[in-house]
């Protein structure tokens, strides 16, 4: 999993870098064809950090919800343990000792940061074609930090 994750933020990295740097193509004093053909060649610039964005973003949440079957079958096996001595003990080795990392800020930050395109693909099909892959891959970045953030709070 730490794979996945190294390659979700070095791809969502990648992606933010390209949206900065197109930014300043966006400009109050446009005129509207000006702006149809801005939108679309930024779109053809976002097009493959977006997709390189859904596709880590989807194999982390897959990484992410298969590695919480197995905390669950683990979880499951250590509550049938009658010993409340042993279950500690074998919780303590499953569950991180650091619990201090919330991840439910980095999944509001995955929501600020989709509301924050919300606008921008309003402007133009081709800058809301180029994103859509990128906002399925921020929201299954979502998805796996709220699943690994359950294991951090579970009891």
């Amino acid at each position: 999993m730490t794979r996945e994750v190294e390659q979700v933020l070095a791809d969502l990295e990648a992606w933010a870098g390209a949206v900065e740097s197109n930014t300043p193509s966006f400009k109050s004093s446009l005129t509207a064809q000006q702006m149809r053909a801005v939108s679309v060649r930024v779109a053809n610039q976002l097009r493959d950090p977006s997709q390189k964005l859904h596709d880590s973003g989807v194999r982390f949440a897959e990484t992410a919800e298969k590695a919480d079957a197995v905390m669950n079958s683990i979880k499951d096996q250590i509550s049938r343990v009658s010993d409340q001595e042993q279950r500690d003990a074998l919780k303590a080795v499953v569950i991180p000792a650091d619990r201090s990392t919330d991840l439910n800020e980095v999944a509001n930050n995955m929501a600020e940061l989709l509301d924050s395109m919300t606008s921008v693909e309003m402007m133009s099909a081709p800058l809301r074609k180029s994103l859509k892959p990128a906002r399925i891959g921020i929201t299954k970045i979502q998805d796996a930090a709220r699943i690994v953030n359950r294991w951090l709070t579970d009891d």
